[in-house]
């Protein structure tokens, strides 16, 4: 079972109770309609469940989006959809939006939230570097289990990737760290067993069955302190 989240900041640091009244206030957030098949088809996005946890800010953003239905006359239905994406707001270096989704689930919820919500690029991307994931790797042993690399500068080979339970005793491990950047990687644990996947686009995955609360304390103590 893969459980995926994903990390963005804010542009600006905004006070969670004031942060929880203005999305209180606007609970539907966007509103607007597609042209399908010579019908209006209303597409809603909502904030929900929103409440304060220990300083956190939790709530659910749920969208509607249309899919497209064959019929056995060759025809084509429009219905609509609802998607729902847990997230929290929670205050470190920056103003942190976690959303508890895939990439695609979530970077769509972001958009929303800007273009709906926040009328500007506030909710940005949250990149993890290559610094950033050696940080990772040397604060927590583990058994590194798959690994990525870009930028290398080797003819030939923009790109590499290595898997297996002896990748660290492999030579072209040391060969593509000594002339590219990590990627991505996937590690177990050793103080837990757990099995987590991070990438540079700001994506954690874990490989293991995790509660959201377990989610949520992962990443705020093992994650947010390096970004």
């Amino acid at each position: 079972m893969i459980v995926p989240c994903r990390l963005f900041r804010l542009e600006k640091v905004i006070p969670l109770k004031e942060l929880q009244r203005k999305l209180k206030e606007k609970r539907i957030i966007d509103k607007f309609k597609v042209k399908m098949n010579e019908e209006d088809l209303e597409l809603l996005t909502i904030i929900d469940d929103l409440v304060m946890k220990e300083k956190d800010l939790h709530g659910s953003i749920i969208y509607e989006v249309s899919r497209a239905i064959l019929q056995t006359d060759g025809g084509v239905n429009y219905v609509k959809e609802a998607v729902k994406v847990k997230f929290v707001f929670t205050l470190g270096s920056s103003l942190f939006f976690i959303l508890l989704a895939s990439r695609w689930d979530a970077e769509n919820a972001a958009t929303k939230m800007n273009k709906a919500f926040f009328k500007a690029d506030i909710i940005l991307k949250q990149p993890f570097s290559t610094k950033m994931i050696e940080m990772f790797l040397r604060q927590n042993p583990h058994v590194l289990r798959h690994c990525n690399w870009s930028d290398l500068n080797i003819p030939g080979i923009s790109k590499a990737a290595l898997g297996g339970t002896n990748l660290s005793r492999s030579p072209d491990h040391k060969r593509y760290d000594d002339h590219g950047h990590k990627s991505s990687v996937m590690v177990t644990l050793r103080e837990n067993g757990l099995t987590v996947r991070l990438s540079q686009t700001g994506g954690i995955a874990f490989i293991s069955a995790m509660s959201e609360e377990e989610i949520l304390q992962f990443v705020k103590n093992n994650i947010l302190p390096l970004v």
